[in-house]
């Protein structure tokens, strides 16, 4: 009886881990399921766009008075990535990663921790970015 409990408790947590691995907890969060969106960030000046939920977020940042065009990809779990957006590439070359980051997500913020600052854009002064959800209109 004793083997048959421990073998019900093993079957039981292998099934729970495989669960977890196919389960994403944070889907419907995260800003790219909100079509038709703005998100903007005061401090400091950035900003993307959501258009339809299958096209990639692009957007602006402005440090210290130059404007580049960035996009912007959301991991699984509350990673996210900020990338320098050139036209000639692809949208995630590696080159042109500037942020990596954790999220937290409610409905109308995003809350972005940073983990690394790859260009050190920020020169350590921000440690996280607000972005504020701004419907767009269609």
């Amino acid at each position: 009886m004793k083997k048959a409990i421990m073998l019900f408790v093993i079957m039981a947590l292998f099934s729970l881990n495989l669960y977890s691995c196919t389960v994403d907890l944070y889907s419907g969060k995260r800003p790219v399921e909100y079509e038709n969106t703005k998100w903007i960030s005061q401090h400091p000046d950035i900003y993307f766009e959501i258009g339809d939920k299958f096209s990639a977020p692009y957007g602006k940042i402005n440090v210290n008075g130059m404007e580049e065009e960035i996009t912007v990809l959301f991991g699984m779990g509350t990673q996210v990535s900020f990338y320098i957006y050139e036209y000639e590439l692809s949208p995630y070359y590696s080159e042109n990663l500037i942020i990596d980051g954790d999220c937290e997500f409610s409905k109308d913020k995003l809350v972005v921790k940073i983990l690394k600052d790859y260009k050190r854009i920020f020169n350590d002064d921000i440690k996280e970015i607000i972005f504020i959800k701004q419907e767009e209109s269609v």
